[in-house]
């Protein structure tokens, strides 16, 4: 046996001993009081009628149960939660379910079906299926959709709150009306349809006043008295179902002797004014009379009544003409002085011109000028090209003739300055119009210079087959452009010296290229170009080309040789062909080059045709010639006009080969 302590009900804890047995019959033979043995922390047996075990063995009293207070038991209450050991007894914390949406079911709340149990604003709701929310008739409790929130009562009967709506109905969860088109000036809204106010009507769509039982658009009048209208804006004549006054509005109160006509408590008054009754016989105007308006209305004298006797041949006499009532006293009647134009011309008073090379006078066309009255005079100033039309003259005069084409001569016009003409007209009074002012024209003396004529479209050439002959120009030089070029085409036919003229001068406006062709030209006839470069004031500086020789005859040709000096008929060449000619000739034209290929008989060129300038020798290389085989030269011989002649060597006949032994 083990000895230890025993704690018993009335015992010193500290003097008892317990003889712990080994064996069973150890422990048959001890006999103690009614002592219950507990291992330390086991807990009391469970109390079937609290449903509890809320003690348990606690070393520090060993010989008693300790409450095992916060230890987590079973109270057999379904409606409690968190049940817990509190002195010595199993309490839970109730659960409030919330009836008669919930029942108590395992320690929880659960949710009893047909009903909804909805959380808002910090409290839960329950809500049958079916029944609508408080005060919030489209909204209800459906368990088909939600049992934890509303759901929308589409379709049910509600009122939005809109006297200006009707058949209000749940849509979205929402309580919508459709609106009634009430008018705001007329009508009022009663929650079904619209009613009129007082003083109103209505009728197609628009409001009326009432007045005495019939309805009138806005601002119509009253039919008895133009200041008075209907005005839907008039609450105060609305109310009283009466004609609003047109107060400040126009009106005629039919006395043509008041002004400024205005309504005014519902009548029309005007201030009084009155008109001259009579005027000095001096004036057109016999009386006035009262318009209405604030003005007078004047009674004219008969048509005819001199009021003024002529000033002079140009002035009329003055007469009232029966519609105005002023005499043009003191008034001379004017004299009209109707300006031209004035230009400078050439000398046959053709053609403006803006450049002349003449020193000692100008000509001037004069036209438009006219007076409507009496004589007209015209004087012309001479001025600086630069200078205004009424600015200091260089020298004038008076033009006596009425002739509109006007030579001024004995003028001194420097070379390179620029002049114009003005003209003044003016009438038997003397009184002068503004200057009618030519534009300027530049005095130029000078002719132009340098330049070139090259025969040829484009490179200066000296002989040419074609009988399209082409000439151009340019390098000329003038102080001011050039206004126009002409040309002209001479001819020196073949054996003859002097040159004929083929053309007379044509106008090449201002394009520095021509053409011309020449069907009956014979072989080496001499054709020249004369061109005239005009400057814009008329002068003119010539030159002529150095001519192009004609020539549609190709050379003769001279005779071709086989070999370096003289002619060959049978050579052992491999690699080289020597051949030479002597001079082709042409009577018009000299030689301008020679070309020359070898070829096989029989057979096409064996190399290209070569420049050989006006060398008459060649030698070719790097051939392969062919032993048995005949080969010659073939030479063209071209003249300067381009044409060429074709001529070719005796055939040679090439063997390198051995001859072969006799038997």
């Amino acid at each position: 046996m083990e000895v230890g302590r025993l704690g018993v009900d009335g015992v010193n804890a500290a003097n008892s001993v317990i003889v712990a047995p080994k064996t069973a019959q150890e422990v048959a033979q001890i006999h103690l009081p009614e002592v219950v043995v507990v291992v330390l922390g086991n807990l009391e047996k469970r109390n079937p009628a609290t449903h509890t075990n809320a003690r348990k063995c606690d070393s520090s009293r060993n010989t008693s149960w300790t409450n095992d207070n916060a230890l987590s038991c079973d109270d057999g209450n379904a409606c409690t939660k968190n049940d817990r050991c509190s002195a010595g007894k199993c309490i839970g914390t109730p659960l409030n379910c919330l009836s008669p949406c919930e029942e108590c079911y395992n320690d929880a709340c659960r949710m009893k079906s047909g009903y909804c149990l909805i959380f808002e604003k910090g409290t839960k709701t329950c809500v049958s299926d079916g029944n609508s929310r408080s005060g919030r008739p489209c909204q209800k409790c459906d368990t088909s959709k939600s049992v934890s929130t509303w759901s929308d009562n589409d379709g049910a009967a509600c009122d939005d709150g809109n006297i200006c709506t009707r058949s209000d109905k749940c849509s979205n969860g929402q309580c919508k009306g459709t609106p009634l088109t009430c008018n705001s000036i007329c009508q009022t809204c009663n929650g079904n349809s619209c009613g009129l106010k007082t003083g109103y009507g209505f009728s197609n769509g628009k409001c009326k006043c009432k007045i005495n039982g019939r309805d009138y658009d806005h601002h119509i009048l009253n039919p008895s008295n133009p200041c008075q209208w209907c005005d839907l804006l008039d609450v105060t004549a609305r109310a009283s179902s009466t004609w609003s006054n047109r107060n400040g509005a126009y009106c005629d109160d039919k006395d043509k002797c008041t002004k400024r006509d205005v309504c005014n408590a519902g009548s029309c008054k005007g201030q009084s004014y009155s008109c001259q009754s009579s005027y000095p016989s001096s004036s057109c105007i016999r009386t006035s009379e009262c318009v209405g308006d604030g003005s007078c209305r004047d009674i004219m004298r008969t048509k005819g009544t001199v009021c003024r006797s002529a000033n002079d041949m140009c002035d009329q006499t003055e007469t009232c003409d029966g519609r105005l009532g002023i005499c043009p006293a003191f008034v001379v009647d004017s004299v009209t002085v109707t300006t031209g134009t004035v230009k400078i011309v050439d000398q046959n008073f053709h053609n403006t011109i803006f450049y002349q090379h003449v020193t000692d006078k100008l000509f001037v066309t004069i036209s438009g000028f006219n007076v409507s009255c009496g004589k007209m005079n015209l004087r012309w100033f001479l001025l600086p090209g630069a200078s205004s039309c009424s600015g200091s003259s260089l020298a004038n005069g008076i033009i006596q003739s009425t002739n509109n084409l006007q030579t001024l001569s004995g003028l001194t016009l420097q070379d390179g300055k620029s002049y114009k003409i003005s003209i003044a007209a003016s009438d038997l009074r003397d009184k002068i119009q503004h200057r009618e002012c030519s534009s300027a024209v530049i005095v130029d003396t000078s002719k132009p210079t340098h330049g070139w004529v090259h025969d040829g479209e484009a490179d200066d050439l000296d002989y040419q087959s074609s009988k399209l002959f082409q000439v151009n120009w340019g390098g000329f030089q003038t102080r001011n452009g050039i206004d126009n070029y002409d040309w002209k085409v001479l001819l020196t036919s073949y054996g003859s010296s002097p040159n004929t003229e083929l053309t007379t001068f044509f106008s090449a406006h201002l394009s520095t290229h021509m053409d011309i062709r020449i069907s009956n030209i014979t072989d080496g006839s001499k054709v020249q170009f004369v061109v005239r470069a005009y400057t814009k004031a008329g002068l003119y500086g010539e030159v002529k080309s150095n001519g192009i020789i004609f020539d549609n005859t190709p050379p003769v040709a001279g005779k071709v040789f086989a070999g370096a000096d003289n002619n060959v008929k049978y050579a052992t060449w491999r690699k080289k062909f020597y051949t030479n000619w002597n001079p082709f000739n042409d009577p018009h034209t000299t030689m301008w080059r020679y070309t020359c290929a070898i070829k096989k008989q029989g057979n096409q060129l064996s190399t290209a045709y070569r420049d050989n300038a006006l060398n008459r020798s060649a030698t070719f290389s790097e051939l392969a010639l062919i032993s048995g085989e005949k080969y010659c030269a073939v030479v063209r011989g071209y003249n300067n006009a381009g044409l060429y002649t074709e001529a070719t060597s005796d055939w040679v006949l090439i063997d390198y080969d051995a001859p072969l032994a006799g038997n």
